[in-house]
């Protein structure tokens, strides 16, 4: 027999009526089928079927309930929402919060989830808002041309004469309003000013009573 003639042989086997021979093609590839992959598969073992269909379904329910809150939309009002550690929810922003959220449609749990995101980047903003104001304040203060720059020694004496006044021997501030303001705008040039001006009133309101023992009238504090 020739060469040919086997070869031809050998493509008839291979081949019927023109379509492969399934059992030729998969010994010449040498590739694995899914079939071959599900026929080789190792069983699961008693029970564990059923843990993972349990377990299938349990993430299923656990889905839809997601899904459902998802799809669900705003309520008819929102419940309180939860300030984030470390911040206060202002009434009137919750209020003008809760009509947007709504307006988007935002179930509870998602608006919760804006708050929770946002409120501690509000808050820290705030912070950086008033410690840059503050600072703005002082550079101000020090380069007044009425109480910076070379009067500023004197405007801290003078200011300190007035500020005494609201506070103990030790340097506590005895009214909680004052400690407030001096707390929050204790670097604005208007608030130095005016204390400066009193310290100032006060020096010389001294000066007067120790020239002389007469009773003081208007016309020495304020001018005739």
């Amino acid at each position: 027999m020739s060469e040919g003639t086997a070869a031809e042989n050998q493509t008839s086997e291979a081949t019927t009526n023109g379509t492969p021979n399934p059992d030729s093609q998969g010994q010449q590839q040498g590739e694995s089928t899914l079939i071959d992959e599900i026929s080789k598969a190792t069983p699961p073992q008693e029970g564990q079927q059923s843990q993972e269909e349990g377990k299938t379904e349990e993430n299923k329910e656990e889905n839809k309930g997601k899904k459902a809150e998802e799809t669900s939309g705003a309520p008819e009002k929102y419940e309180d929402f939860k300030a984030p550690e470390g911040t206060a929810l202002d009434a009137e922003v919750i209020k003008t919060f809760s009509e947007v959220a709504k307006s988007l449609n935002l179930p509870q749990a998602k608006a919760q989830e804006v708050i929770d995101k946002l409120a501690p980047k509000l808050a820290e903003r705030q912070i950086e808002v008033l410690k840059q104001t503050n600072a703005t304040w002082k550079e101000k203060s020090l380069h007044d041309e009425v109480i910076g720059g070379d009067n500023w020694k004197n405007t801290v004496f003078s200011a300190q004469r007035a500020l005494k006044e609201f506070q103990t021997p030790t340097g506590e501030f005895t009214d909680p309003d004052v400690y407030e303001l001096a707390t929050f705008a204790g670097n604005h040039p208007g608030l130095i000013k005016i204390l400066k001006h009193f310290g100032d009133s006060m020096r010389e309101d001294k000066t007067v009573r120790g020239s002389s023992n007469r009773t003081l009238t208007p016309d020495d504090i304020y001018g005739k």
